[in-house]
């Protein structure tokens, strides 16, 4: 666990040591960018972040006030040279946010490479042809910027590397289900921030020790009668999830773009390796971004079909109260939270607290009654 700790406090550190050896490392943004590509390239993926800790200045000369403040920061450290590691990034069209800083981070930072990658809004037949086509555009672009080919078998290879880390994942997130739960949900954000920044066999390294530790320990959280889930969009930062431990709760389950969406499902291995990708990321991620349902669907079936996979985590984990956490100007989130907290409180029978937030953890003291009341009541 303290190596897990030491990366999310200096995530940077391992890639420019690696940097600093000969490799390349590859930024990304968001749980959309296939990272077998970029395994496959032989280059180190890096989940690009911001911080939370950190005002914007650089950023408020070319972004406007009311705009995605996570976005915001990642450009603006990156412009302060906290990114100057990355020999490039990848750049999914998840957002209109990232969309739009595309360009703003292509002009003012030059990179060596950038890349955009088409993600459709939908993921029917159709769509699924068009992002698999387009991962074929992105390998055919990486494959010009290293030089040589990314052939099947380097892919299949990644792919067995990424699917690994998935499954080790999904063992740490077993370790969540007990009452009480064997590591705190902050513990959890701090190492999947880590994870997301090692190259996957170092990462896959320090999973099977953090779970070999952690099942052996004798400190962990106590049980309590709140067990939360927490939904939205992103959230690295361990501070939010420790305020509401220290008002009561455990957090033993989420649904998160850097928690369960990043790793819950595998690739499945296809004799085309792209055709595996394309159906994992497009198909099984579960975001709000992309529509699920169609227009002959009732009400009460479209948010099942959005939605049962909450369903399934309230069960698993025994979850009795859960936290919708959106981000401020985050349009898909802020779209799809009336449903969901109606899903999770008419179907599920479970109470819910909406926070809108802007990323800073400077703002959160006045969150703390808010919190704390809602604990008492879920208790």
């Amino acid at each position: 666990m303290t190596a897990a700790k030491e990366i999310y406090r200096d995530r940077s550190k391992r890639a420019r040591e690696l940097k600093g050896e000969g490799s390349k490392v590859m930024g990304y943004f968001c749980c959309y960018t296939p990272l077998e590509l970029i395994t496959a390239a032989g280059m180190i993926p890096c989940r690009i972040m911001g911080d939370t800790k950190e005002p914007t200045t650089e950023a408020d000369i070319y972004l406007d006030p009311v705009f995605c403040p996570y976005v915001r920061t990642c450009f603006d450290i990156a412009m302060k040279g906290r990114y100057d590691f990355l020999d490039g990034s990848l750049w999914p069209t998840s957002c209109d946010n990232l969309i739009n800083v595309y360009g703003i981070w292509e002009y003012n930072l030059k990179p060596l490479y950038i890349y955009q990658l088409s993600i459709p809004k939908v993921a029917d037949s159709l769509a699924l042809n068009f992002f698999k086509q387009d991962i074929g555009y992105l390998r055919e672009s990486l494959e010009g910027f290293i030089g040589r080919e990314i052939s099947d078998e380097a892919i299949s290879q990644a792919i067995d590397l990424h699917n690994e880390n998935r499954a080790l994942l999904r063992q740490l997130y077993e370790l969540r289900k007990p009452d009480p739960p064997l590591l705190y949900g902050s513990e959890v954000i701090q190492i999947l921030v880590a994870v997301m920044s090692l190259p996957v066999a170092e990462a896959n390294q320090l999973l099977r020790g953090v779970i070999d530790e952690v099942r052996a320990r004798h400190d962990g959280p106590k049980r309590k009668s709140a067990r939360l889930l927490i939904s939205g969009n992103e959230l690295d930062d361990s501070t939010f999830i420790e305020l509401i431990e220290e008002c009561g709760a455990n957090v033993v389950a989420d649904d998160l773009c850097i928690g369960t969406r990043f790793f819950w499902y595998d690739v499945e291995k296809t004799p085309d390796p792209l055709d595996g990708i394309a159906r994992r990321y497009l198909g099984d991620i579960r975001c709000p971004r992309t529509y699920r349902g169609n227009p002959e669907m009732t009400r009460r079936q479209e948010m099942e079909e959005r939605f049962n996979h909450i369903r399934d985590f309230v069960n698993q984990f025994d979850v009795n109260g859960a936290i919708l956490y959106i981000l401020k100007y985050c349009d898909s989130e802020e779209w799809e939270a009336p449903d969901l907290r109606d899903y999770i409180q008419e179907e599920l029978g479970l109470p819910v607290l909406h926070i809108e937030h802007d990323y800073s953890t400077v703002a959160l003291a006045p969150w703390r009654t808010r919190v704390q009341a809602f604990v008492e009541m879920v208790g």
